[in-house]
């Protein structure tokens, strides 16, 4: 039996959810560490430097990681001109009118 694809609202409902799941769990296990921290502190009153080492760097990794990055796009290839390139931009308006298209900027 041939099964229908999901619709793309059903997709873009499926990728949110993944995305929340994703940053929830990120968060999630990152504050675990950082609790663990916390509790040799503040409830066992003892510090092992290895466990404390080990979820600080953990956590600070996980938050790093999950940051988004900023960075600037910078176009590939170089940017083309109708007067230097005719026969290009006259296919490119040919295919546009047969598809029922705009022309691309």
């Amino acid at each position: 039996m041939i099964s229908k694809p999901p619709s793309v609202g059903g997709r873009v409902l499926l990728a949110v959810l993944l995305t929340i799941g994703f940053y929830s769990l990120a968060l999630g296990v990152a504050g675990l560490l950082l609790f663990i921290v916390y509790a040799e502190f503040a409830l066992i009153h003892r510090v092992n430097f290895q466990i404390t080492l080990v979820c600080l760097v953990g956590a600070g990794t996980i938050l790093w990681a999950i940051l988004p990055r900023l960075g600037h796009f910078v176009d590939p290839g170089p940017r083309l001109d109708a007067e230097k390139q005719p026969n290009l931009f006259a296919e490119i308006q040919q295919i546009a009118r047969a598809t029922g298209q705009k022309m691309p900027a």
